[in-house]
């Protein structure tokens, strides 16, 4: 199969500069880097309303950096879009590319927007045009997640299970994350219950809450992101713990083990069990797994689908009295 011709529109952090500074066989964080190391992928152009951004592209990556959507880039015809615009262009970049592109598969950063409706809009169009939607949840792709659906699955780690986020800088921008990655793990949310309104950043609401799934439940506990980043995940079972901690680039296994002093009495084991991640290359994890939706084969990708529900129950929360 020949590469799958990709245009990555918005050439900020995500979309290009995050690892510039960084080497390039250690680290890959951004769509254009990712794009570029994945054989099966072409990266033929950039767009970004940002001349600056435009230039620093052509000075690191292939073909032709563009400042607008419009006719005169028709003929590049790509397979494959990024969208790694602000949230809010989300639905007007969708609208503007869709006038001259049709392309089999679009990765849209997170969330879909700050609007319902919008997103509902934007799920409907992509469906309607026979595009594969996902939404760049990156830690779906990492081993580490995986590996504890599969525990999971396997009742290594059995249901029920109950758990504890620690998130910060708001429950829509990061929250999220942490609610699709339990979403993938524990199914769907069932309901909610918030605890306290918490505090307000750049726009965005960082309650504590409650939140029931069909395998368990979770307390979402809101941290101060001006004192420091805190995104953690501890999962209790019947079997043991998984402690996901610094956003998940460290994560372990503490089975249950039988107490040699004391009969019937059972503890974590002090010899906990690494489970391999590998953060530092996430995004071409997530390349990866694009390839395989390309081929219409099993992924960890979030759908569009998935991202809207997962979407509306946030919203529902922050709107919750």
């Amino acid at each position: 199969m020949s590469p799958l011709k990709t245009i990555i529109i918005g050439l900020g952090n995500i979309g290009m500069q995050s690892d510039l500074h960084l080497a390039a066989e250690e680290h890959t964080y951004t769509h254009a880097r990712a794009f570029q190391q994945h054989p099966a992928f072409e990266l033929i152009a950039g767009i970004d309303e940002n001349k600056s951004n435009c230039q620093l592209y052509q000075q690191h990556y292939p073909g032709k950096a563009y400042q607008s959507i419009d006719e005169r880039i028709a003929p590049l015809q790509p397979d494959v879009i990024a969208i790694s615009v602000p949230t809010a262009a989300h639905y007007s970049t969708l609208h503007k590319l869709l006038k001259i592109w049709t392309p089999k598969i679009i990765l849209c950063e997170k969330p879909l927007s700050h609007d319902l409706p919008e997103a509902k809009k934007i799920v409907e169009i992509c469906n309607k045009n026979n595009i594969q939607l996902y939404v760049n949840y990156v830690r779906r792709a990492d081993y580490a997640t995986k590996k504890i659906k599969e525990l999971i699955h396997q009742q290594v780690i059995p249901f029920p299970i109950k758990g504890i986020v620690w998130y910060s800088k708001g429950l829509i921008h990061n929250g999220s994350h942490f609610l699709d990655l339990l979403q993938y793990w524990l199914g769907p949310v069932k309901s909610f219950k918030k605890i306290s309104e918490g505090e307000i950043i750049e726009g965005d609401s960082e309650p504590d809450v409650l939140i029931t799934f069909s395998g368990g439940q979770c307390y979402f506990i809101a941290a101060k992101e001006e004192d420091y980043s805190h995104y953690t995940i501890e999962l209790i079972s019947s079997e043991g713990r998984i402690r996901y901690d610094h956003g998940g680039e460290h994560v372990v296994w503490q089975p249950k083990i039988s107490s040699e002093k004391f009969q019937g009495y059972r503890y974590l084991s002090k010899k906990h069990e690494t489970i391999e991640t590998n953060m530092n290359n996430i995004q071409w994890h997530v390349v990866e797994q694009l390839y395989l939706a390309v081929q219409h084969q099993e992924n960890s990708l979030c759908t569009g689908e998935e991202a809207l529900q997962g979407l509306e129950t946030l919203i529902s929360i922050g709107n919750e009295k």
